[in-house]
């Protein structure tokens, strides 16, 4: 059975909240949707890496909390 927009999302708030430590409802709003359906079949250190430089690309405030992580 294929991975649901909300198992997608759960996925991306993990990333995000390890990455960071907030979720995808504190940052931009990223167009999510055309994310699942290019990224939903990554897994492990790929979709970690997409979706942080998705996240670096959309969001100054989360690129910068990046830098300060040494991850930017």
């Amino acid at each position: 059975m294929p991975e649901t927009f909300e198992e997608f999302m759960k996925r991306v708030d993990a990333v995000l909240i390890s990455a960071c430590g907030v979720g995808h409802d504190d940052l931009v709003d990223a167009n999510w949707s055309d994310l699942y359906d290019e990224m939903r079949d990554m897994r492990g250190d790929a979709f970690e890496e997409a979706v942080i430089e998705t996240m670096v690309d959309e969001d100054d405030g989360f690129a910068h909390l990046m830098r300060e992580n040494g991850r930017g």
